[in-house]
């Protein structure tokens, strides 16, 4: 955060609500450190419930394995500009599989055209491009992530990129980047 111009000061644990210490916790008890997001949104206990339920489901809920779900997060990051997602994202690549090009690859013009990328992950990227962009994908562009991938694995990938944007989003307007 940039501190010579914060948008809204972090909450501390000795400010915060019983709402938002509860919350807090979940991320204590699992050896995690409260991300400044959730320290902003303590301001609102009721907001940081909904994003903290919104988040939960979506890392409870991926139905993604890595070598589809990373690009699509990190897509969706270079997309909005986001480099404090990329930054916290790309530690996964090793785990997905990603090799240094794919990484570049995903941060260019035509990420797709990589060779490295299969039939599924091409799609997903392409949807998650439009995603991220705020644009509806194209037909051509949703009709072979459907084929690539089947229906529910279409709704996870569409699901995930949104939750990134929308985080991207909130980062962005708390610089918290």
């Amino acid at each position: 955060m940039n501190a010579a111009i914060a948008r809204l000061e972090p909450v501390s644990d000795d400010e915060a609500a019983t709402e938002a210490v509860a919350v807090f916790e979940q991320f204590r008890s699992a050896g995690a450190a409260v991300p400044p997001l959730y320290r902003v949104l303590a301001h609102a206990p009721d907001q940081l419930r909904a994003w903290d339920g919104l988040a939960g489901a979506m890392r409870g809920s991926v139905a993604l394995e890595l070598p589809l779900d990373v690009p699509v997060v990190l897509r969706v990051a270079h997309v909005v500009g986001s480099n404090r997602q990329w930054r916290h994202q790309v530690g996964r690549a090793g785990a997905a599989g990603l090799s240094t090009t794919q990484l570049e690859a995903l941060r260019s013009a035509q990420p797709g055209d990589h060779p490295g990328f299969d039939d599924g992950q091409r799609a997903a990227i392409a949807v998650a491009t439009s995603v991220g962009r705020g644009d509806r994908p194209s037909d051509g562009d949703f009709i072979a992530l459907v084929e690539a991938l089947g229906v529910e694995r279409t709704i996870a990938v569409v699901m995930r990129a949104t939750y990134f944007r929308a985080l991207a989003g909130l980062l962005a307007a708390f610089d918290l980047t």
